[in-house]
C-alpha cells in the first residue's frame, strides 16, 4: 500500500557541515545513497522536499537546492507548508511508519524525535511559530528550541516494531 502524500507537510534533508564532520570525520560528506534514498522517501509522503546543504547529484535531481535556502530558518521562510519535518542525512533513516506517526503526533510547536543521547534524529515544525518565536539573532539565523513549546519523543514511545529506522 502506498500512503497519500501529506500537502500540509514539508520534508527538509539539513545537512550541518560543522556537525556533520565532527560525526562523520573531517571532510567526510553524508553518503549520497543515503541521501538519495530518504530524498525519495520524503518526496514519496510530501509535496515539497528540501535539501539544505547538500549536493544532490543526479538520482536526487529536481528538488529546491543550490540557490534556495541554505539553512532550516531558510527552509522554514520558503516553504508553503504549515509544518516542515526536518531530519538529518545520517542512518539509520526514518521509516515510512516513524515519518507518518510524527505527523500524526498532537501538534506542539516542535515535536523532536531523539536519539538515546539525548540529540535530535528528525523533528517536525509549526512553520509560522518556528519563525515567529523561533529564531536567534546573528549574522546567520538558527533556530532556538528554548524559545518553542517542544514535545521531545523517545523513539520507543510510537510503538513501531523495529523502532523505525531502517
Amino acid at each position: 500500500m502506498t500512503p497519500t502524500r501529506i500537502g500540509n507537510v514539508a520534508g527538509a534533508i539539513v545537512a550541518d557541515g560543522a556537525r556533520d564532520a565532527r560525526r562523520l570525520g573531517d571532510g567526510a560528506t553524508p553518503d549520497a545513497r543515503l541521501v538519495a534514498a530518504l530524498a525519495a522517501r520524503l518526496e514519496s509522503l510530501f509535496d515539497e522536499t528540501w535539501l539544505v546543504g547538500l549536493e544532490p547529484g543526479p538520482e536526487v535531481a529536481g528538488r529546491a537546492v543550490g540557490e534556495g535556502p541554505v539553512s532550516l530558518p531558510g527552509v522554514l521562510a520558503a516553504s508553503g507548508a504549515e509544518r516542515v519535518l526536518v531530519v538529518e542525512p545520517v542512518a539509520p533513516i526514518p521509516d515510512v511508519e516513524l515519518l507518518l506517526a510524527l505527523t500524526a503526533w498532537p501538534e506542539r510547536e516542535a515535536v523532536v524525535l531523539e536519539r538515546p543521547s539525548g540529540q535530535p534524529w528528525c523533528a517536525i515544525y509549526l512553520r509560522e511559530v518556528a519563525l515567529a518565536r523561533g529564531l536567534g539573532g546573528g549574522d546567520e539565523p538558527s533556530l532556538r528550541l528554548d524559545a518553542l513549546d517542544v514535545d521531545r519523543v523517545d523513539p520507543s514511545a510510537l510503538g513501531l516494531e523495529d523502532g523505525g529506522f531502517c
